[in-house]
């Protein structure tokens, strides 16, 4: 999980971002979607 859109996107920026994409190419059939969540409640 990141902190904040500034270090995902950093990740993107990384070997490992661009391993990770290689890795699972084959499987995506166009851009994909993103959606972030914040906890609002704990209990």
């Amino acid at each position: 999980m990141w902190d904040s859109v500034e270090h995902h996107n950093a990740w993107r920026e990384t070997p490992a971002f661009t391993e990770f994409v290689g890795s699972i190419r084959d499987y995506l059939t166009g851009p994909t979607g993103m959606e972030h969540f914040a906890t609002i409640s704990e209990g």
